[in-house]
């Protein structure tokens, strides 16, 4: 059996430990936080690729020769010409060079075949691997190819 004296001493450890019980209690205040949002633009249709392949040609500025013209249309983004090129068959390389005429935005060529020389002087041209396809937020449109 456990002397007078131990018992005193676990008595006053307990009575001690119990007067600091008060700091365990739970705070009272409230914290809050805004909820973050983040918005993802709608998107549907062919858009650029954040990440093109190395070796395409993706707005570089060009003049070209040996052509072979598919197609030659008004236009009223990069991005509907790139559908354009993406949804005709045989189409490799794009332009889509400001319009010279009034009421459209752009003109949109396509071609088939082609020689493309580097020139500061020279259009964008873009190869349909540049673009991919994007479908959040609505129906999508047109053949998806390459």
């Amino acid at each position: 059996m456990p002397s007078a004296k131990t018992l005193a001493i676990a008595i006053t450890a307990l009575a001690v430990s119990g007067a600091n019980a008060g700091l365990c209690k739970p705070d009272t205040s409230t914290t809050s936080e805004d909820p973050s949002t983040t918005t993802t633009e709608a998107c549907t249709g062919y858009t650029a690729r954040s990440d093109p392949p190395e070796d395409a040609t993706c707005g570089t500025k060009n003049i070209i020769s040996n052509e072979v013209l598919v197609s030659e249309s008004e236009s009223s983004s990069l991005e509907d010409c790139a559908e354009t090129c993406i949804n005709t068959e045989n189409c490799e390389v794009f332009s889509n060079a400001p319009a010279t005429f009034p009421g459209s935005n752009f003109y949109c060529k396509l071609y088939s075949e082609y020689t493309l020389t580097p020139s500061p002087d020279g259009i964008q041209y873009y190869q349909p691997r540049c673009f991919e396809y994007c479908d959040r937020g609505g129906r999508g449109r047109g053949r998806r190819r390459r």
